[in-house]
Protein backbone atom coordinates (compact mmCIF):
# COMPACT_ATOMS: atom_id res chain seq x y z
CA UNK A 1 0.00 0.00 0.00
CA UNK A 2 2.98 2.35 0.86
CA UNK A 3 4.42 1.51 -2.53
CA UNK A 4 0.64 2.75 -4.24
CA UNK A 5 1.32 5.85 -2.40
CA UNK A 6 4.04 6.78 -2.96
CA UNK A 7 3.43 6.71 -6.90
CA UNK A 8 0.40 8.29 -6.34
CA UNK A 9 1.85 10.92 -4.57
CA UNK A 10 4.89 11.35 -7.34
CA UNK A 11 1.91 11.91 -9.73
CA UNK A 12 1.06 15.03 -8.11
CA UNK A 13 4.69 16.46 -6.17
CA UNK A 14 7.99 16.12 -6.83
CA UNK A 15 10.43 13.40 -5.53
CA UNK A 16 11.90 15.99 -3.18
CA UNK A 17 8.44 16.91 -1.84
CA UNK A 18 8.02 12.59 -1.53
CA UNK A 19 11.27 12.55 0.32
CA UNK A 20 10.22 15.23 3.07
CA UNK A 21 6.84 13.67 3.72
CA UNK A 22 8.71 10.13 4.01
CA UNK A 23 11.05 11.98 6.60
CA UNK A 24 8.34 13.26 8.46
CA UNK A 25 6.33 9.96 8.62
CA UNK A 26 8.95 8.85 10.10
CA UNK A 27 9.50 11.62 12.98
CA UNK A 28 6.24 10.79 13.70
CA UNK A 29 6.59 7.26 14.38
CA UNK A 30 9.63 7.86 16.77
CA UNK A 31 8.06 10.39 18.48
CA UNK A 32 4.68 8.28 18.83
CA UNK A 33 2.32 10.23 17.06
CA UNK A 34 3.32 13.49 18.54
CA UNK A 35 3.24 16.20 16.00
CA UNK A 36 4.48 18.72 18.30
CA UNK A 37 7.90 17.32 18.40
CA UNK A 38 8.31 17.11 14.68
CA UNK A 39 9.70 19.96 12.47
CA UNK A 40 7.73 20.42 9.76
CA UNK A 41 8.83 22.95 7.82
CA UNK A 42 5.73 24.12 5.32
CA UNK A 43 3.66 21.17 6.04
CA UNK A 44 1.00 21.34 8.69
CA UNK A 45 0.28 18.11 10.48
CA UNK A 46 -2.46 16.80 12.24
CA UNK A 47 -2.81 13.28 14.26
CA UNK A 48 -5.90 11.42 15.74
CA UNK A 49 -5.54 8.28 17.53
CA UNK A 50 -8.40 5.78 18.08
CA UNK A 51 -8.25 3.29 20.58
CA UNK A 52 -9.45 0.11 19.03
CA UNK A 53 -8.36 -2.22 22.12
CA UNK A 54 -5.26 -1.86 24.53
CA UNK A 55 -3.05 -3.47 21.82
CA UNK A 56 -4.09 -1.91 18.62
CA UNK A 57 -4.76 1.82 16.98
CA UNK A 58 -5.50 3.14 14.18
CA UNK A 59 -3.71 6.41 13.29
CA UNK A 60 -5.24 9.34 10.98
CA UNK A 61 -2.60 11.97 9.82
CA UNK A 62 -3.70 14.80 7.35
CA UNK A 63 -1.12 17.21 5.73
CA UNK A 64 -1.51 20.36 4.24
CA UNK A 65 -0.29 22.80 2.55
CA UNK A 66 -1.45 25.83 0.82
CA UNK A 67 -4.54 24.63 -1.14
CA UNK A 68 -2.71 21.04 -1.10
CA UNK A 69 -3.72 18.43 1.68
CA UNK A 70 -3.60 14.24 2.07
CA UNK A 71 -4.23 11.93 4.40
CA UNK A 72 -3.65 8.98 6.06
CA UNK A 73 -4.70 6.01 7.77
CA UNK A 74 -2.36 3.62 9.48
CA UNK A 75 -3.36 0.58 11.36
CA UNK A 76 -0.55 0.07 14.51
CA UNK A 77 -0.68 -2.98 16.69
CA UNK A 78 -0.56 -6.65 17.49
CA UNK A 79 -2.98 -7.56 14.18
CA UNK A 80 -0.88 -6.63 11.81
CA UNK A 81 1.73 -4.86 13.23
CA UNK A 82 2.37 -1.12 11.60
CA UNK A 83 0.87 -0.94 8.08
CA UNK A 84 -0.60 1.40 5.57
CA UNK A 85 -4.41 0.83 5.40
CA UNK A 86 -5.43 3.92 3.49
CA UNK A 87 -4.92 7.68 1.62
CA UNK A 88 -6.64 10.11 -0.25
CA UNK A 89 -5.68 12.88 -1.54
CA UNK A 90 -9.08 14.44 -1.71
CA UNK A 91 -11.08 13.86 1.46
CA UNK A 92 -9.85 13.59 5.25
CA UNK A 93 -10.11 9.68 5.87
CA UNK A 94 -10.90 10.26 9.95
CA UNK A 95 -14.28 8.59 10.46
CA UNK A 96 -16.78 11.13 12.57
CA UNK A 97 -18.18 7.66 13.73
CA UNK A 98 -18.27 3.98 13.88
CA UNK A 99 -20.64 1.54 13.52
CA UNK A 100 -20.19 -1.46 16.43
CA UNK A 101 -21.00 -4.84 16.97
CA UNK A 102 -23.34 -4.94 20.20
CA UNK A 103 -24.08 -8.50 22.07
CA UNK A 104 -27.58 -8.11 21.81
CA UNK A 105 -29.21 -11.85 22.67
CA UNK A 106 -28.34 -15.48 22.09
CA UNK A 107 -30.88 -18.27 21.24
CA UNK A 108 -31.41 -21.40 20.32
CA UNK A 109 -28.82 -23.33 17.65
CA UNK A 110 -31.53 -25.67 16.83
CA UNK A 111 -29.04 -27.73 14.27
CA UNK A 112 -26.79 -28.00 17.09
CA UNK A 113 -29.25 -29.24 19.22
CA UNK A 114 -30.80 -31.88 17.10
CA UNK A 115 -27.21 -32.93 15.98
CA UNK A 116 -26.91 -33.59 19.96
CA UNK A 117 -29.81 -35.43 20.90
CA UNK A 118 -29.28 -37.48 17.76
CA UNK A 119 -26.12 -38.99 18.62
CA UNK A 120 -27.32 -38.81 22.38
CA UNK A 121 -29.69 -41.40 21.64
CA UNK A 122 -28.76 -43.28 18.28
CA UNK A 123 -31.17 -42.19 16.08
CA UNK A 124 -33.28 -39.16 14.63
CA UNK A 125 -35.36 -38.04 17.82
CA UNK A 126 -37.82 -35.14 17.52
CA UNK A 127 -36.13 -31.97 20.05
CA UNK A 128 -38.52 -30.53 22.83
CA UNK A 129 -38.21 -27.56 21.70
CA UNK A 130 -40.18 -25.62 24.47
CA UNK A 131 -37.91 -27.49 26.91
CA UNK A 132 -34.80 -26.50 25.30
CA UNK A 133 -36.16 -22.85 25.65
CA UNK A 134 -36.99 -23.19 28.99
CA UNK A 135 -33.54 -24.78 29.58
CA UNK A 136 -31.80 -21.42 27.74
CA UNK A 137 -33.85 -18.94 29.35
CA UNK A 138 -33.23 -20.10 32.97
CA UNK A 139 -29.55 -19.54 32.15
CA UNK A 140 -30.10 -16.70 29.22
CA UNK A 141 -28.45 -14.12 31.96
CA UNK A 142 -25.46 -16.12 33.31
CA UNK A 143 -24.58 -16.70 29.68
CA UNK A 144 -24.81 -12.71 28.55
CA UNK A 145 -22.75 -11.81 31.50
CA UNK A 146 -19.90 -14.14 30.84
CA UNK A 147 -19.77 -12.89 27.46
CA UNK A 148 -20.34 -9.20 27.76
CA UNK A 149 -17.30 -9.73 30.56
CA UNK A 150 -15.19 -11.70 28.26
CA UNK A 151 -16.03 -9.06 25.23
CA UNK A 152 -14.63 -6.14 27.83
CA UNK A 153 -11.56 -8.52 29.30
CA UNK A 154 -10.61 -8.74 25.22
CA UNK A 155 -11.06 -4.70 24.64
CA UNK A 156 -9.16 -4.17 27.66
CA UNK A 157 -6.07 -6.66 27.54
CA UNK A 158 -6.71 -6.78 23.56
CA UNK A 159 -7.07 -10.59 23.72
CA UNK A 160 -9.23 -12.72 26.36
CA UNK A 161 -7.07 -13.60 29.46
CA UNK A 162 -6.36 -17.21 30.47
CA UNK A 163 -8.99 -16.78 33.84
CA UNK A 164 -12.91 -15.34 31.41
CA UNK A 165 -11.70 -17.62 28.54
CA UNK A 166 -11.59 -20.96 30.49
CA UNK A 167 -14.10 -19.59 32.80
CA UNK A 168 -16.48 -19.02 29.76
CA UNK A 169 -15.01 -22.39 27.90
CA UNK A 170 -16.13 -24.12 30.89
CA UNK A 171 -19.52 -22.92 31.08
CA UNK A 172 -19.64 -23.34 27.64
CA UNK A 173 -18.48 -27.29 27.87
CA UNK A 174 -20.87 -27.47 30.88
CA UNK A 175 -23.56 -26.49 28.78
CA UNK A 176 -22.72 -28.18 25.78
CA UNK A 177 -22.75 -31.23 27.97
CA UNK A 178 -26.29 -31.01 28.66
CA UNK A 179 -27.31 -30.01 25.18
CA UNK A 180 -27.74 -26.64 25.38
CA UNK A 181 -25.93 -24.73 22.22
CA UNK A 182 -26.73 -21.10 21.74
CA UNK A 183 -26.17 -19.10 18.68
CA UNK A 184 -24.67 -15.33 19.59
CA UNK A 185 -26.71 -12.63 17.95
CA UNK A 186 -25.23 -9.16 17.80
CA UNK A 187 -27.06 -5.41 16.64
CA UNK A 188 -24.97 -2.52 15.00
CA UNK A 189 -25.02 0.84 16.66
CA UNK A 190 -23.47 3.95 15.88
CA UNK A 191 -20.70 5.18 17.77
CA UNK A 192 -18.40 7.78 18.65
CA UNK A 193 -14.86 7.22 17.80
CA UNK A 194 -12.92 6.00 20.86
CA UNK A 195 -10.30 8.98 20.65
CA UNK A 196 -7.32 8.80 22.64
Amino acid sequence: MYKDFEEDFKENYSDDEFNIIDRLLFELFENNFDEKKVVSGEWDISVSVEKINSLQENIFISFSKDDNNFSLEYENGINNGTQLNDYSFNSDLKPLCRIQDILDDIVLDKEKIQLWQNEKIGKVVDVDWKFAQLFLDKHKTEILKILKNQNYDNYATGGGTNKTDSHYKNLKSKFNDKGLFWIVEYKQVESNVNWK
